[in-house]
């Protein structure tokens, strides 16, 4: 069964995800897992594409939206953005060798449901914890949209 991105836990020792209902973009297709970014031009979410700087959260459920989006296009988002969420992602690039030089660097994603080990050009996320066997990193988003 593949990993996807999913909510943890937060800093502070609460276990519930800050969640939102989100209006999504036109001609989106989201799976439960995916991360999200908002849309600069319509301000609505859409699929999270490496290199993102404006990445909100995860979808809580899965959508297909049409070419023009409705009220009624949206769906629960666990956001990653409030401070000391932890959020478990799939990982590439490569395994973690010392968490210490790992939580000191921002990774980037490589696509929406996985973070790179191997590209920091740009990353929003901190490692925060680590686990080489099942290939996963338990992460705060450092940067995005507020």
């Amino acid at each position: 069964m593949a990993i996807t991105p999913r909510y943890v836990r937060n800093l502070d020792g609460s276990n519930d995800p800050v969640t939102i209902k989100a209006l999504i973009g036109a001609s989106q297709t989201i799976n439960e897992g995916d991360m999200l970014q908002v849309d600069i031009a319509t301000g609505l979410l859409v699929v999270a594409v490496a290199a993102s700087t404006t990445i909100i959260g995860v979808a809580a459920k899965p959508i297909t939206t049409g070419v023009s989006p409705t009220a009624q296009d949206n769906i629960p988002v666990n956001l990653m953005n409030v401070k000391g969420g932890i959020f478990r992602l799939p990982v590439t690039g490569g395994p973690v060798t010392q968490l210490s030089v790992m939580s000191s660097t921002l990774y980037d994603i490589s696509n929406k449901t996985t973070l790179n080990f191997a590209d920091t050009t740009g990353g929003m996320f901190r490692i925060v914890a680590f686990n080489n066997t099942l290939g996963t990193a338990d992460v705060t988003l450092v940067t995005g949209v507020s």
